[in-house]
């Protein structure tokens, strides 16, 4: 499954303005909806989030009366400290909990969301990734204490950084290839007309070529 891992450390995990944030960013996530043009140009919006998973909608088995019942562990946000304890002790004696979204010392947390795939766009990964980064940024200025994050992994965090590295990779490499030639061509004729003819022969054959690729997409 593709799935966006946030993770973030503080010394003050069960406060409840941390839980609170936890909270709102699990809600966040669930209810993202990502906006796009269709092929008529109307705007639309897909929700591409299947389930997110953090330590305050958690939820446990319980015996009773001779069957299982499957209740959560924060029913709502502890307002006293006895109450964030016992979230607390009810989540790591969970070992599948333990060390998945909550280290053993309690101070490590992660959140899971479970994004959909969409094999016919490219963009919607770019767009969660940064549309939570931003949304990061703001609810870690809210909290009174600092804290140690947020970092955020998965397949889509990798997808949209490598799209993003090749990009700033391939116009480094442009502007290199360029002045490289340019260069050589001065180092071998020693006259403008030497450089500035060949480049434009150059630029006018990838802008063709571009142009031609362009065209393909479109008919396929």
């Amino acid at each position: 499954e593709e799935y966006l891992f946030i993770v973030f450390k503080t010394e003050h995990m069960f406060e409840p303005e941390t839980l609170a944030m936890i909270q709102r960013i699990t809600e966040w996530l669930e209810r993202f909806e990502y906006s796009y043009t269709d092929d008529q140009g109307n705007k639309r919006t897909k929700h591409i989030i299947d389930s997110v998973l953090s330590i305050t909608n958690a939820r446990r088995m319980v015996g009773s009366a001779g069957m299982l019942e499957i209740e959560p562990i924060m029913p709502q946000i502890p307002k006293t400290k006895d109450e964030a304890l016992r979230a607390k002790k009810l989540l790591l004696e969970n070992p599948f909990y333990e060390n998945n979204v909550i280290s053993a010392d309690g101070k490590t947390t992660g959140i899971v969301a479970y994004v959909k795939n969409i094999p016919d766009d490219q963009y919607y990964r770019t767009v969660l990734v940064e549309s939570t980064r931003e949304y990061l940024e703001e609810e870690k200025s809210k909290l009174p204490y600092p804290i140690d994050g947020f970092y955020i992994g998965g397949i889509p965090v990798l997808k949209s950084d490598l799209v993003d590295m090749q990009r700033q990779d391939s116009n480094r490499f442009a502007v290199t290839a360029i002045l490289l030639v340019i260069i050589v061509l001065f180092l071998f004729f020693r006259n403008l007309q030497g450089i500035y003819l060949p480049m434009l022969t150059v630029v006018f054959a990838l802008l063709w070529t571009f142009a031609f690729m362009s065209y393909i997409c479109l008919l396929y």
